[in-house]
């Protein structure tokens, strides 16, 4: 699996690359694609859905009512 991993890395930031004339700036799209792809992945080994996983975000905890996070404020 990290083979398979590190082998589309490194296409994805050859073809980029050249593509782009500038093979760093391949570097940003392929970290995001394979960062996607990896939470994609550990999204279907646990068994849920990427809505599920987002249903399950907890809303986070304001400061107190008319505070500077207070959306009624």
């Amino acid at each position: 699996m990290a083979v398979l991993v590190a082998l589309v890395f490194l296409v994805l930031t050859l073809g980029l690359g050249f593509s782009f004339a500038a093979p760093w700036l391949a570097l940003v799209p392929v970290v995001a694609a394979v960062l996607f792809v990896a939470w994609l992945v550990a999204l279907a080994v646990g068994g849920r859905t990427p809505e599920e996983a987002v249903r399950r975000t907890r809303t986070p905890q304001l400061l107190g009512p008319g505070g500077p996070d207070d959306p009624e404020a």
